[in-house]
């Protein structure tokens, strides 16, 4: 599942984002992972999870946005600190996006 292209363009979304996820506090880190998720349901992506030990094993459904959120979240902890080269880019890159996460309406309303 690794090589689909959906998990690939997920991970390439995580990878923009992980200089800010990794310089913010704890608390911070919420809206990032949320943003995450947001981003890949606007091009139509899902989160998917294979059935295991039921009546039909090995179908693939769509988990709940909690989970959805938590997939996230580690997907910007994997290999904590992002590159030097990478890291000033992203961060440069990630202004507009943070603008963007702080003004979203599920941002307010936590």
């Amino acid at each position: 599942t690794n090589h689909h292209p959906g998990n690939i363009r997920f991970r390439k979304e995580a990878d923009k984002l992980k200089a800010w996820y990794y310089n913010v506090s704890k608390i911070e880190k919420y809206p990032y992972s949320k943003h995450l998720v947001q981003l890949v349901h606007s091009y139509g992506g899902r989160f998917l999870q294979k059935e295991q030990g039921t009546k039909s094993p090995g179908r693939w459904y769509e988990v709940e946005e909690e989970r959805a959120r938590k997939k996230a979240s580690q997907a910007l902890r994997e290999n904590k600190k992002p590159s030097r080269t990478n890291a000033s880019r992203v961060l440069r890159e990630n202004k507009k996006r943070k603008k963007e996460i702080e003004q979203s309406p599920e941002t307010s309303e936590r």
